[in-house]
């Protein structure tokens, strides 16, 4: 039988580990948690005045929805009204470019 010549295998190396240093050594930087503390709660009584803001709007914003669609529908019944007499009728009201509806 003819021999064969195979491709050796690759070969790879585990990645090294970080060192973290000595953890005996307390070298962590000395840090005002008073002060975080009094950020973060300046932070979130601004977050909760935004969001008291935003939901006020919104429901301002549902209100006027609710007003902008009853008025949609008075102008589909006035519309259809409107065509019933021209050529198609209210479902292909044949009208001028200059009628306005």
């Amino acid at each position: 039988a003819p021999k064969v010549d195979l491709p050796s295998a690759p070969s790879f190396s585990a990645p090294s580990l970080p060192s973290f240093g000595d953890p005996d050594e307390k070298s962590a930087p000395v840090v005002d948690v008073a002060a975080l503390d009094e950020v973060a709660r300046e932070t979130y009584q601004d977050f909760r005045q935004a969001d008291n803001d935003a939901k006020k709007v919104e429901e301002e914003g549902r209100r006027l929805r609710k007003i902008a669609d009853g008025k949609n529908s008075i102008r589909k019944k006035a519309k259809d009204a409107a065509c019933e007499y021209r050529p198609g009728g209210k479902f292909l009201c044949i009208r001028g470019l200059n009628s306005g509806f």
